[in-house]
């Protein structure tokens, strides 16, 4: 089949593991014909959106022809999803499947619109990533734009999509209460890890687990965590957890972070760091945040969702999330445990229990290296998403591109 991804609504960026990094590789590898529409933003080094306002067309490094689109009106266009030539390029690729990612976008009745002038049996799969925690957040967004223009927007939609795929429940909540989708069309579509990079051998595993602790200085005694993503104001529960750490005295404990820093939480992250026993590493590659996670002993993740929290699930990491409704998916027979509040009482009571109870742990490292790989790799992910396409569709042979 040709299937068409469309990433309009929010940046899309080569070589990073995200949904549309990972869905898309894994449809080509199984053996359809895959193409990427996208927007001229992406995600800089310093967690940064930036936009390029030019029309490019490439190969990407999966093999995959990648179309980027400039927008109609600027910022205004681009934050709406107006975007030059959308439609007659969607009439010219003459896909089977459209697997459009965000909803929030006016470029989702342009589809429909060629559903129905073009090309009636093609299959329009739509995915949302919104959820209460990162979208309505204020009354303009939640009333104005939700409530309002992207509401009409999906329910609009509603009769053409096969199906809604949300990433998390709580995003299938919103899609339900927000934008008042029916259950029958709502399915749960959970992120993963790269098939490719998951490593479950432990001679390898114990290799890379040797390098990195010997490159940070980390002794093999010494009780690892790791935490990291965009450290930013929803996720300002990583400070709290650094003064636990830098406070902990119930064992040899270290903690390592990742990712990018807000400016607004700039100044009292580096006040927290501790040369002894919290490291800062900066941005990381996608490979290089799988050999992090396999040379800790613990992940913790107290803030928002972020995808790594399925990453690490993937690649056998036992595993400390904050709590939200539904978050129950995550926990595969005890590779994880739960954080109810934000207060640094409750990170230091779990954090003990982990680190103190050698019977607890080793059921969590056991279920997690059992368990996590067969429910989040993109392998399978990726065929799940494929089954609501229609059997009568009609099937492209594959072009040289």
């Amino acid at each position: 089949m040709r299937i068409v991804h469309v990433c309009l609504t929010g940046p899309y960026t080569d070589g990073l593991g995200y949904q549309e990094n990972l869905l898309t590789k894994y449809h080509k590898k199984l053996g359809h014909e895959v193409i990427i529409i996208a927007n001229d933003c992406r995600w800089s080094k310093s967690g940064k959106i930036e936009c390029s306002s030019l029309e490019e067309t490439y190969i990407n490094e999966n093999g995959i022809p990648v179309y980027r689109l400039t927008p109609v009106f600027g910022a205004f266009g681009r934050r709406l999803g107006l975007y030059h030539g959308f439609l007659k390029l969607l009439r010219e690729l003459d896909p089977d499947v459209v697997f459009f990612h965000g909803p929030q976008s006016l470029a989702l009745l342009k589809v429909v619109k060629y559903k129905k002038r073009h090309k009636s049996e093609v299959v329009l799969l739509v995915d949302s990533h919104a959820d209460f925690w990162n979208s309505a957040r204020n009354f303009i967004s939640k009333n104005i734009l939700h409530k309002g223009l992207w509401r009409i927007v999906v329910k609009t939609v509603e009769p053409y999509v096969e199906k809604f795929y949300c990433v998390a429940p709580q995003c299938c909540d919103f899609l339900r209460q927000v934008y008042r989708i029916a259950d029958s069309r709502i399915e749960l579509l959970v992120m993963g890890a790269d098939d490719e990079k998951i490593i479950l051998d432990q001679d390898k595993r114990g290799k890379i687990r040797k390098q990195i602790r010997e490159k940070l200085k980390i002794k093999e005694s010494e009780f690892l965590i790791i935490t990291g993503g965009k450290i930013d104001k929803q996720r300002r529960q990583t400070l709290s957890l650094m003064k636990v750490v830098r406070n902990f005295r119930e064992a040899p404990l270290k903690m390592v972070i990742f990712g990018t820093i807000a400016e607004e939480l700039s100044e009292e992250f580096m006040s927290l760091l501790d040369a002894d026993k919290i490291i800062y590493l900066g941005w990381l590659s996608q490979e290089q945040i799988y050999e992090y996670l396999i040379a800790s002993d613990l992940a913790v993740y107290p803030g928002s969702f972020s995808v790594l929290w399925q990453h690490t699930v993937a690649l056998g990491i036992p595993s400390v999330f904050k709590y939200f409704p539904g978050q129950e998916y995550l926990d595969l027979g005890g590779n994880c445990l739960f954080l109810y509040d934000d207060s640094e009482e409750e990170m230091y009571k779990v954090l003990k229990r982990v680190v103190t109870d050698e019977t607890l742990y080793g059921r969590m490292k056991e279920v997690a290296l059992k368990e996590g790989h067969k429910v989040f790799t993109y392998g399978e992910i990726a065929k799940k998403s494929l089954e609501p396409v229609k059997a009568t569709s009609v099937i492209h042979s594959a072009k040289q591109w």
